[in-house]
């Protein structure tokens, strides 16, 4: 039997699929990056260069950094970041795909015309719209609170909070699906299908060297190689325990609501630019 982890299968349509994983950052610089890394960081870093072929930014290169002695490995990385945030100040606000559903359910809620540029992937916002985005996310997070709904959470007992989430409705959110398979989610779990078999509703799922095993109402149900279990193992990769469950919409978009706000405020106070980057 072929092992999963050298397995992989390529989805074509859903919410994550064509980008829909990947992260977006917001970032705050306080001044420009150095021109050259500390001789302590010289050979694990790489520079980050703008369109102008300036030094942007600096990013550790994990090929390297890995290839350290194991106990250097956590001094290193810790040096690393007290260094770059001498110079910029970062966030994680969720990945595309929860920015795009965040975007949609807020735009029925409250004002977000300073937030659509979240959108477009790669944006830069003055330190005056900076105020407005500050101003709209925080109204957007009350009207969250004050909504009180739920969407499907993705947890790990290795990881703290909601590891990926999605917004439900009445309607499955198709999450990742290819021509024979499907994982949708649903309010109760992820909906698995597969051409042949039956539908499985996973409330967790366990992913090792020989496949996956589900966690089902009527207990495990083991589905291998299969493309269902592949497809399942993609909506929360490198964690190898899952478990799914309704969670609060706050705790699925609380990067948008809690750290956009103090990301733009930052920009604001400081005079500078907010910067919304897609990717690495």
């Amino acid at each position: 039997m072929t092992s999963l982890s050298r397995t992989t299968t390529a989805p074509t349509a859903g919410v994550l699929a064509g980008g829909g994983s990947i992260m977006v950052h917001a970032l705050v610089y306080h001044e420009r990056a150095p021109l050259a890394a500390p001789l302590a960081l010289a050979e694990v870093v790489d520079p980050v260069h703008d369109a102008d072929g300036g030094v942007r930014d600096w990013r550790m290169n994990l090929p390297r950094l890995l290839g350290q002695r194991a106990e250097s490995v956590h001094d290193i990385r810790h040096e690393f970041v007290k260094w770059r945030s001498g110079f910029v100040t970062e966030s994680l606000l969720g990945d595309v795909a929860t920015v795009r559903a965040f975007l949609q359910w807020a735009d029925h809620v409250t004002d977000i015309s300073a937030l659509k540029v979240l959108g477009l992937g790669q944006a830069r916002i003055d330190q005056k719209a900076a105020a407005r985005v500050a101003w709209q996310a925080h109204e957007a997070a009350g009207a969250c609170r004050a909504g009180a709904e739920a969407g499907l959470g993705v947890m790990s007992p290795k990881r703290t909070g909601v590891v990926r989430g999605f917004v439900v409705s009445d309607d499955p959110v198709l999450v990742l699906a290819d021509a024979h398979a499907s994982v949708s989610a649903t309010a109760s779990g992820f909906d698995v299908r597969e051409d042949g078999g039956p539908a499985l509703l996973a409330h967790g799922w366990v992913v090792e060297p020989d496949g996956v095993t589900v966690i089902t109402d009527d207990g495990q149900v083991s589905l291998g190689n299969s493309l269902g279990g592949r497809l399942l193992a993609q909506v929360a990769p490198g964690v190898s325990q899952a478990s799914a469950a309704p969670v609060p919409l706050t705790s699925i978009f609380s990067g948008l609501l809690v750290h956009l706000p103090e990301m733009a405020l930052l920009a604001a106070r400081d005079r500078t630019s907010l910067l919304i980057s897609t990717g690495a």
